[in-house]
Parts: structure tokens; C-alpha cells; sequence
């Protein structure tokens, strides 16, 4: 897997943001590495993300807590992907494994800037890879794990479908 290393930096910073912010627990984050690397070792880049684990599988995260936390520290706006138009150029170029790695989509251009939705925000490792992979401003957005999987679904089966 391409991005094996990223995911694995990216979900460790993550883990100890969330344990800074007492949102887990250092036990949360024992059974969650365990199923993280199952998913890491069995290749399913979906699957890899210590955030939906501790949210859906272990239930230990309130993931409405999450975002609050990161609006009010970092004053990042929300958005909800689920009524944009995920045909833009911006979205159509971006690399999925890449996408799911992180738990990010860019969505829009403003200007010389682009627009990135994150569940990843308080990974720094992702953050600086998307920074470093546009090389120009970002505006950063938090987005919820539902909304950013069914928008990267979206973005996958449109991939797969002929131009009409």
C-alpha cells in the first residue's frame, strides 16, 4: 500500500491529539491500534482509521464532540459533503487511496486556495501532506466520518461509471 506510511503517522498524531484533548482514553487506543493494523496489514486503506474505529466499532468517541473541539480550537469552519458537486476538477483529480488515507477530500477552488473537507484535521502528518501536496493556501474544513464516506463512495462510483 502506497500510503501505508502516512496512514500510520497520521492515525498516531491523531491518537495522541485525542488523548491530549481527553476525548480517549490510553486503553481506547490499545484496542483500537490492534484493529488498526489488521486492516493496515490486510491492505484495507477504507478500513484504516483509528477515528472510525474508536467511533463506530469500540464506541468510545463522540464524534459531535470531536468537531466541536476542533471548530473552537482551530476555527475551522464545518461543511457537510453530501449536497456538493463532487464533478469538479479539483475532486476528480484528487487520488482516492490518497483521500482515504486521511480522511480528507478537496472539494473547491477559491481563488489560488482549495478547499480541503477533513476528518483528519488534528493529525498533523495529514494536514502537512495535503499542504505539501498543493503547495499553495488551504482552507481547512471538518467534516464528519459519515459525510466523508459516502462522498468518496460517491466519487469512486462515478469513477467507475461511462460519460454519458
Amino acid at each position: 500500500m502506497e500510503f501505508q506510511q502516512l496512514i500510520i503517522r497520521s492515525n498516531r498524531y491523531l491518537a495522541a491529539a485525542l488523548l491530549e484533548s481527553k476525548l480517549i482514553k490510553s486503553e481506547h487506543v490499545e484496542k483500537a491500534n490492534a484493529r488498526l493494523l489488521a486492516a493496515i496489514q490486510a491492505g484495507n486503506y477504507k478500513q484504516a482509521s483509528l477515528l472510525s474505529i474508536l467511533t463506530y466499532d469500540l464506541q468510545v468517541l463522540d464524534e459531535a464532540s470531536l468537531i466541536d473541539l476542533v471548530i473552537d480550537t482551530h476555527k475551522i469552519g464545518v461543511i457537510s459533503l453530501g449536497n456538493l458537486d463532487l464533478k469538479n476538477k479539483v475532486v476528480i483529480e484528487a487520488p482516492l487511496e490518497l483521500c482515504w488515507s486521511t480522511w480528507t477530500l478537496p472539494f473547491d477552488t477559491l481563488d489560488e486556495c482549495v478547499c480541503l473537507a477533513s476528518c483528519y484535521y488534528m493529525s498533523k502528518p495529514a494536514v502537512d501532506h495535503w499542504e505539501k501536496h498543493y503547495n499553495r493556501p488551504v482552507i481547512w474544513y471538518a467534516t464528519s466520518l459519515n459525510s466523508m464516506a459516502m462522498a468518496l463512495e460517491k466519487i469512486e462510483t462515478q469513477a467507475t461509471q461511462p460519460a454519458t
